[in-house]
């Protein structure tokens, strides 16, 4: 009884330390009026990396839920606006911050008294479109892009690489408003390094029939679309990795690209004998039978092996045209163990049957892909593709009962 008290008083004195704030305020103009659309940013003080953030509704109201305990910079943008940035300490023992009116001046008001720097705004919100700032989100040195939109607020990644903008699917994944992988988008999210992005834009992309007619579909198109940094445009890069471990495993894997304003390669290999089948290099594009994701995990169990690479090139052709041209190759072996043990009644003595199942499946594919997009303008467009894939899958099955 003595220990249970005493657990309960820890767990007391350590509630606080886990409370979160609401934190509140209504964003005005030098004359009292109420703007909508203004973007407060709370940043960590210590190192201006993004806490959160919230936009104000149309009375001006803004509200941030579950801030924890520590010191924060307030900023607040709005177009042809400006606020000077403040510090904001939040206590543990917090349960809301209202902090009244948070009033922003015109540009002119600031630039008479002192200069402006020129700053970096993690979120900005340009028509339709939400631009994130990728410096401002801290990912693991070598982290891939798929790593940085899990950090983007309003995106989430699931495990199979599926993207989805305020529970809304993004459906393409763009790299300077040009399409790059574009039938595998995942592909690319996991194989290009997100240092190499400057923004993330989301919008709502319009199709072609929208372009044309003028008139809405109906259906939503979200794009994420990135903007690389000078760094790496038109810069070949890449990585390779290579692991060997006991019992004669290996991984190895490995990519390049060179993406330019206009031309853009890029190549990716993998191999392993670890049993690891939710590959992107499977479902390479949409002509590939080789599916993944939760529905495959059972080939997990037994020896999988994996031999895959993908490519893509892609260029304008004409004035108004691009295309690309796009390859996989895949080549496995799946070998799919599964023991079974049924249990039954004879009389009164319990025997125990053990089913012992093997399937050896050895599947090679292949897949060419020729897309063009012909765009003169919003009265003019069409797309053309074509694809080809051959395929080879030999099975053999066994099975070995033995009665105890």
């Amino acid at each position: 009884m003595k220990y249970c008290w005493s657990l309960l008083a820890i767990l007391w004195v350590a509630l606080p330390l886990n409370a979160q704030t609401e934190l509140q305020a209504t964003v005005r103009d030098s004359s009292g009026q109420k703007l909508t659309g203004a973007n407060v940013i709370i940043l960590h003080a210590q190192d201006s990396l993004l806490a959160d953030f919230a936009i104000s509704d149309n009375q001006g109201r803004v509200r941030v839920e579950n801030l924890a305990a520590g010191d924060y910079l307030l900023r607040c943008t709005f177009l042809g606006y400006v606020r000077p940035d403040e510090i904001i300490s939040v206590a543990p023992e917090d349960q809301l911050l209202d902090l009244g009116e948070l009033t922003m001046y015109p540009d002119s008001y600031f630039l008479e008294v002192a200069s402006v720097s020129g700053r970096r705004i993690p979120i900005r919100m340009r028509g339709d479109t939400m631009v994130y700032d990728a410096a401002s989100f801290a990912v693991r040195e070598g982290a891939a892009v798929e790593e940085l939109l899990r950090r983007l607020p309003g995106l989430s990644v699931d495990a199979v690489g599926r993207i989805e903008y305020q529970g809304r699917p993004v459906r393409e994944v763009m790299i300077d408003g040009q399409p790059f992988f574009a039938n595998n988008p995942t592909l690319l999210t996991r194989e290009l390094p997100a240092m190499a992005v400057d923004e993330v834009a989301v919008y709502d992309q319009q199709s072609d029939a929208e372009a044309v007619s003028g008139q809405s579909d109906g259906q939503e198109y979200l794009t994420v679309d990135l903007a690389l940094t000078d760094d790496f445009q038109a810069e070949w890069f890449g990585r390779l990795r290579v692991g060997i471990g006991t019992d004669s495993r290996f991984r190895a894997d490995g990519n390049v690209f060179r993406i330019g304003r206009k031309n853009r390669l890029g190549v990716v290999v993998r191999s392993n004998n670890l049993n690891e089948i939710d590959d992107p290099l499977a479902a390479f594009d949409q002509f590939s039978q080789f599916s993944t994701g939760p529905d495959n995990q059972e080939a997990v169990s037994g020896d999988n092996r994996l031999l895959g690479a993908g490519w893509q090139y892609g260029a304008p052709l004409g004035k108004y045209g691009r295309y690309s041209l796009s390859g996989s190759l895949s080549d496995r072996r799946n070998e799919l163990l599964r023991d079974q043990f049924e249990q039954y009644q004879a009389g009164f003595s319990p025997d125990q049957i053990q089913v012992l199942d093997t399937a050896l499946q050895r599947p090679f594919g292949a897949a060419m892909q020729f897309d063009y997009r012909y765009r003169r303008d919003t009265s003019l467009r069409w797309r053309l593709e074509l694809g080809y894939r051959p395929q080879r899958v030999r099975n053999r099955n066994y099975q070995f009962t033995e009665a105890g």
